[in-house]
């Protein structure tokens, strides 16, 4: 009884999918199915079972049209164009609610792969990255980042910039609120820094116009402080960004009842990273940068060579940044190779256009 009342839902269940495919026309009929299904090999058919002269296969209690490699192909390619260039697994999806052929999944993938709209219009989840590298510094004020922190609201002082500062070696920050962000300002605020804490060997730096241009260059240059540009296009090769992040984190928790207090606040986000310990050097950023321990609530009887410290923080920093290089390259995804010959999609930068209604999104 029960082997008959399998059979009577299975039969019940193929005439349904019949009927759908019937009322479709071109490589989804019915019509096609049977004709492709001749073409199934010895193997195919044995796995398979024969329920009015159609080959289906029962997977999760699903009836599936058995087909070839060939006619896969056709339907995974009606199915991305039908649906909006939908993913992988999505058209995978749709295609396994009706069909089944050997290794599906793979095919799909291997089909959509090579679709040139896709390439072409879709953001891209896997990026070539060459090999990892750290920025090192071996003592405090050989190298500094610079960034500007832009566009908040404008207080009663007429500031709505905030000039940030950061040691690479000591991690030590120093902000700067501004009204502009202009050349101008950026050498008022580094002389500041100088004149209290010394002069950096090194600068890392984007590209904004105003750090690219001959008169920040030339300010520069007297001082004999070397600039290091970041790459186009890649914010995250500055290590600034880092505390940009935190900074605003802090003002986050600290102004959200108030938002134009924020540069009152500003002096207060500067403590909290300068005296707690980093989490790379383990020290505070304010004692390996001036050698003064940090405001504490209690008295310690703490005495440390701070030289000594130096250069611990140094064989720290060199171990952090040789654990890091190794964690990326077992995490990086092979880097995608190409010999003479192979069609490849070059990237060019997009610039919006009103006038040719062109639009860069």
């Amino acid at each position: 009884m029960d082997e008959i009342n399998n059979t009577d839902k299975s039969e019940r269940i193929v005439r349904m999918n019949t009927n759908i495919l019937t009322d479709t026309d071109g490589i989804c009929s019915i019509t096609t199915v049977k004709q492709d299904q001749i073409n199934l090999t010895v193997e195919q058919k044995s796995k398979s079972t024969l329920l009015q002269d159609i080959y289906i296969k029962i997977i999760n209690d699903q009836e599936l049209f058995v087909i070839t490699e060939t006619l896969a192909r056709q339907i995974i390619w009606n199915l991305h164009n039908k649906f909006g260039h939908i993913g992988i697994d999505k058209t995978w999806k749709i295609f396994r609610e009706t069909y089944y052929c050997k290794k599906d999944r793979q095919l799909t993938k291997h089909e959509l792969m090579t679709c040139n709209l896709c390439q072409l219009g879709k953001d891209k989840n896997k990026h070539n990255t060459g090999y990892p590298k750290s920025i090192i510094a071996d003592k405090p004020l050989d190298i500094i980042a610079i960034d500007f922190i832009s566009n908040l609201i404008t207080n009663d002082k007429g500031n709505r910039h905030i000039f940030v500062i950061v040691d690479i070696f000591s991690k030590f920050i120093q902000t700067y609120p501004c009204r502009k962000t202009n050349t101008k300002t950026v050498q008022t605020c580094l002389t500041q820094f100088i004149n209290q804490y010394g002069k950096p060997k090194s600068c890392i730096l984007d590209n904004a116009t105003y750090f690219q241009n001959s008169k920040f260059q030339n300010f520069l240059n007297k001082l004999e402080i070397k600039p290091r540009y970041t790459s186009i296009r890649k914010p995250s090769s500055n290590p600034c960004e880092r505390y940009v992040k935190e900074i605003n984190k802090f003002l986050r928790i600290l102004v959200y009842q108030d938002h134009m207090t924020w540069e009152e606040n500003l002096e207060k986000v500067n403590f909290y990273i300068n005296n707690v310990p980093n989490q790379t050097t383990n020290k505070e950023p304010i004692y390996l940068m001036t050698g003064q321990k940090p405001e504490s609530p209690w008295i310690t009887d703490r005495h440390e060579n701070y030289i000594h410290i130096i250069e611990q923080i140094q064989n720290r920093l060199h171990k952090s940044a040789d654990k890091t290089i190794n964690r990326r390259i077992k995490n990086n995804k092979p880097i995608t190779t190409f010999k003479k010959g192979d069609f490849v999609i070059v990237n060019s930068l997009r610039a919006p256009n009103r006038q040719r209604d062109v639009c860069a999104k």
